[in-house]
């Protein structure tokens, strides 16, 4: 619906956040002090400590958490959703064919026991961008979406009905590789 610094700040008309008010105040404070104020570190505190209670309501009461690959994995996240005990059940990586296989990995760090994880999209349509040879020599310029999908080709090929069912797209065979990869 809304980002979520939006809905913490109570900047989104008839969302309830019992903390977005005390939030939204800390940081006018702290925006109208400026960094060269006596009283700015004190001001960041307060707003450090509103927005940490905003944000841990916003977790506890979503149903769906969207992040970017990177993103999720700035040190509030994982750390909030620790501490509220929110287990992800199921993370779904949209363009998997085009992220390179570290920034895939980030979301599924924080789902060590998902359900189900989708990677969606095509590998063969755009593959990472990797500027530095090095990098792309050692494997970055390919996706674990396109690493998975060969696997469960092969996988098709030389197991039978332990790869994908026939018939199915290179995004499928990747869900069937991850999902039961050991």
């Amino acid at each position: 619906r809304f980002a979520m610094h939006w809905r913490i700040h109570g900047e989104v008309p008839g969302h309830q956040n019992p903390h977005a008010e005390e939030c939204g105040k800390a940081y006018a404070a702290l925006v109208a002090a400026g960094p060269r104020s006596d009283e700015f570190e004190a001001l960041r505190g307060r707003y450090s400590a509103a927005r940490a209670k905003a944000r841990s309501f916003e977790i506890r009461a979503c149903d769906v958490l969207l992040t970017t690959n990177c993103s999720c994995r700035r040190n509030w996240v994982p750390q909030m959703l620790q501490q509220e005990g929110v287990e992800l059940r199921q993370v779904i990586v949209d363009e998997a064919g085009t992220a390179p296989e570290p920034e895939v990995l980030c979301p599924l760090t924080l789902a060590q026991n998902a359900e189900r994880v989708v990677l969606a999209g095509d590998h063969r349509q755009l593959r990472p961008v990797v500027k530095n040879r090095d990098a792309a020599t050692l494997g970055l310029a390919r996706s674990l979406f396109e690493r998975l999908s060969t696997k469960s080709a092969t996988l098709r090929t030389n197991h039978g009905a332990g790869g994908a069912a026939a018939g199915q797209g290179p995004w499928m065979a990747a869900i069937s590789a991850l999902n039961s990869a050991d």
